[in-house]
């Protein structure tokens, strides 16, 4: 009787332990799933409205707001008897919806792409909110999870600041790696909708295997069995996230939603939520009237004797290499660097735009870090590091700079593309005044028809007389100085040497994000 009664607790005791085991990995898979799904939410948010602190504000804002509502409704619905079954319940249901949001978004973002293109304000603002409006529910559920488990491990012996505490970090770590998996390896595999499908069915065999603990029934393993099977199915499906006229190739990095789009005899490289073409090519010509070509009648503007026999070129932020390509022409004998934070990019450059990795030293990483690696001496750093809206932060401050001044060679220039609104020039008046901490000199090219400006800067004298005097000296007859007098011709009514004093950038303190938030806004209200 007694070995009989010490069996049984001890079996009970078994699955007491087997279940507070599983709790915690319910948790850990909980917070994992919870966190990837806001990274896949702003992750197909900025594929459309790019990555603006305005999409990431919101984004994080609303699903907070879920995560308090999840919960204060979990609290509640802890203390039903039956809140463990229940609990599991949701979470298939949870799982069950986040598996096609991503058919329903795509179908709304399809909508909102066009609209953002069409600068269509209503259409983009709803589109934008119906999307986070859909992850509503399986945040909320899954975020009912960590005070739902909190009382069952109560209930099974623990102390309850003890069980708060392990759950609570458990539940964290599962964030940490919801953080990391998507952006780091899923993206770039599975790309957005996938990547969600993938954490959806880990979430929904989690739930499953806690009602075959409790429960115990066979049918359960089948849905397991079936769902891993679907699931496997789906990865081999192609899933287009945007259906852009000339589309000719799409996919998505650990960086960017990358897109090759063919316009007449025009191959254009769109990144994110498309505004602009970061790339351009066309085997029938090498003017673009972009500020790619642009860029390379820096040299023009200095006193040197012979400005077309500068040794060495480097760009941070080469996209698939249109500046290259062109300074190959105009240069043929120059040294050409390029730097990129995306090889998926350099890829897409290399297969649609002609970039010769054979010509050019290009190198893989972030601008301003692999810039303050490179030991030869530069006549020209181009920076043309745009994520649209924004130039990355660090690549605008007078510490930055620095670091350029300090690669440049006797007489070197640099060249940066910097944003403006048809009536606000606010942020190259900054950048202006930041640069002219390091620089003495400065020439601003304003591109017609678009909203670039570049800032020529050199501690040698530039001036606009001197592109005067060389532009009567170039041969039209040369392909490379042919492309340097289209380039000049297009843009001398839009030279200057002044500007506006404005603030002065640093890593400590910046505004760029500010300025720039202020002027899309602005412009947005004005259409």
């Amino acid at each position: 009787m007694c070995r009989g009664l010490k069996a049984k607790l001890l079996a009970k005791l078994g699955k007491i332990n087997q279940m507070k085991k599983y709790l915690y990995f319910n948790v850990f898979i909980a917070g994992l799933t919870t966190i990837a799904t806001e990274f896949v939410a702003s992750r197909s948010l900025q594929n459309i409205y790019g990555a603006s602190n305005f999409v990431w504000a919101t984004i994080i804002g609303l699903i907070m707001i879920y995560f308090a509502l999840g919960y204060h409704f979990g609290g509640r619905f802890a203390e039903r008897t039956d809140s463990m079954v229940g609990m599991l319940r949701l979470q298939i249901l949870a799982a069950g919806l986040l598996s096609v949001i991503p058919i329903f978004s795509n179908v709304v973002l399809a909508k909102g792409a066009i609209a953002f293109d069409q600068i269509n304000l209503p259409a983009m603002v709803g589109a934008f909110i119906s999307v986070i409006i859909l992850y509503s529910v399986p945040v909320i559920i899954l975020a009912m999870t960590t005070p739902i488990v909190i009382r069952q491990l109560h209930s099974l012996g623990k102390k309850v600041g003890e069980v708060a505490g392990n759950v609570n970090s458990i539940s964290t770590l599962g964030s940490v790696l919801g953080a990391f998996i998507p952006t780091l390896w899923l993206f770039g595999t599975f790309g957005t909708a996938k990547s969600m499908q993938l954490i959806a069915a880990i979430m929904l065999v989690t739930s499953l295997i806690g009602l075959y603990l409790i429960q115990n029934q066979i049918r359960y393993l089948w849905i397991i069995a079936i769902t891993i099977l679907l699931e496997v199915f789906i990865l081999g499906l192609d899933f287009p996230i945007k259906n852009t006229p000339g589309q000719v190739f799409e996919t998505e990095s650990a960086y960017n939603y990358i897109e090759v789009v063919q316009v007449d005899e025009d191959v254009l490289l769109r990144l994110n939520e498309g505004q602009g073409y970061h790339s351009q090519y066309n085997p029938n010509t090498n003017y673009y009237a972009g500020p790619w070509e642009l860029f390379l009648l820096a040299p023009l503007f200095s006193e040197m004797q012979d400005p077309l026999s500068i040794d060495h070129i480097l760009v941070v932020g080469m996209a698939a290499g249109t500046t290259l390509t062109q300074a190959a022409i105009i240069y043929p004998d120059a040294a050409l660097t390029g730097i990129e934070l995306d090889p998926e990019i350099i890829e897409v450059g290399i297969q649609y735009f002609n970039l010769n990795p054979a010509r050019h030293n290009i190198i893989v990483g972030d601008g301003r870090y692999e810039l303050g690696r490179i030991q030869d001496k530069q006549d020209l750093i181009i920076v043309d590091a745009y994520t649209p809206p924004y130039i990355p932060p660090h690549l605008v401050t007078k510490e930055f700079f620095e670091i350029c001044k300090s690669k440049l060679d006797h007489g070197g220039i640099i060249a940066i593309n910097v944003g403006r609104m048809p009536d606000d020039r606010s942020l190259i008046n900054d950048l202006a005044t930041t640069i002219n901490t390091e620089f003495e000199h400065l020439v601003i090219a304003d591109l017609p028809e678009t909203f670039n400006t570049i800032i020529f800067a050199s501690n040698d004298p530039l001036k606009i007389e001197n592109l005067t005097r060389n532009y009567l000296g170039l041969d039209p007859k040369d392909p490379g100085e042919w492309l340097l007098i289209v380039t000049a011709q297009n843009i001398f009514n839009g030279l200057r040497s002044d500007f506006e004093e404005g603030s002065i950038y640093s890593d400590d303190l910046s505004r760029i994000e500010w300025v720039t938030n202020r002027m899309i806004f602005n412009f947005l209200l004005s259409q």
